[in-house]
């Protein structure tokens, strides 16, 4: 991973995820950690909004 991403950053290779997928993915886990941390079910949709992005892809 680390070589891809040294590649993309040097060599001007594609990622292998987009931006989008790297915000949805991010948005996941700050609520896994934050359900974690408290104990209770997040609602990522107030997350999901704030983004302005479409969890559904």
């Amino acid at each position: 991973m680390a070589e891809h991403l040294a590649a993309c950053l040097l060599e001007g290779s594609e990622p292998l995820a987009s931006v989008g997928e790297g915000l949805r993915s991010a948005i996941t886990a700050f609520g896994i950690d934050l359900a974690a941390d408290t104990g209770t079910v997040i609602d990522l949709g107030p997350m999901w909004n704030a983004a302005g992005i479409d969890p559904r892809g």
